[in-house]
């Protein structure tokens, strides 16, 4: 079901309802159970974003760099 999690066009709808500084041009990719935050992908730029309330924080410039930093093995 789109309209649902983990569809990110389901995530993306109920995540803006609570998280208003979401915009029409990003998606919501992940959730960072660590910070409590969504993660969010730029679709215009690629670059990734986790979002609170009140303020987007950078944290990767491409969804593959991101992507590879979070599910490389522990050492």
């Amino acid at each position: 079901d789109i309209e649902k999690i983990p569809c990110v066009i389901g995530a993306t709808k109920l995540y803006k309802k609570d998280y208003k500084n979401i915009s029409a041009k990003e998606i919501v990719i992940s959730f960072d159970d660590f910070k409590n935050l969504p993660i969010l992908l730029n679709t215009k730029d690629g670059s990734i974003y986790n979002v609170d309330f009140d303020k987007k924080s950078h944290i990767s410039s491409n969804f593959t760099a991101w992507l590879s930093e979070n599910t490389r093995e522990p050492e």
